[in-house]
Parts: C-alpha cells; sequence; structure tokens
C-alpha cells in the first residue's frame, strides 16, 4: 500500500487540484502542476488517483497502479450508469 511521501504527495495533489488552491497564482491545475512542481499531467493525475483508490480501500503500490485500476473502475461505474438508465 501506499505510504509516507508518496501518499503525501497523491493528498497534496488531490487538495490542490479539488480546491483549487492553484488559482490567483495561475491559471490552470495543469500550468501549476507544470511551473511549480515540475510534474507532469498524467503523473499529477495518476496521484490523485491514488489518493482516491486509497480512500476506497483499494491496496496499491504506486502512483501508476493507481491510476489504471482508477480508470477500470471509471469505465466499468459508466457501463453500470447506463444499464441502470435503462431500467428507469
Amino acid at each position: 500500500m501506499i505510504r509516507g511521501a508518496l501518499w503525501e504527495a497523491a493528498q497534496g495533489m488531490r487538495w490542490l487540484h479539488d480546491d483549487q488552491l492553484y488559482k490567483g497564482e495561475y491559471r490552470t491545475f495543469e500550468e501549476c502542476i507544470e511551473q511549480r512542481y515540475g510534474c507532469s499531467r498524467h503523473y499529477a493525475y495518476a496521484l490523485i488517483a491514488a489518493a482516491e483508490m486509497w480512500e476506497r480501500g483499494v491496496p496499491i503500490d504506486n502512483a501508476r497502479q493507481a491510476a489504471a485500476l482508477f480508470t477500470v473502475l471509471d469505465e466499468r461505474a459508466e457501463k453500470v450508469s447506463q444499464i441502470l438508465a435503462r431500467w428507469d
């Protein structure tokens, strides 16, 4: 499971994104992470996915694994939503 510095980075990136803490200094989240942290957009969103997976109780070891799992879960959630919408 992710711990320590990776967990802190994942939570920090999520707060920065979700609470829009970059506003005022940067126009976009992507601009902020690239200029301030030297971080790629892809890696930043992988960290955010890691934080979300951890909170869902999914055992993960790294940000790359979290991003892959998050994509699969989102795709399944969308398919389930479409099926349920047909029943209404």
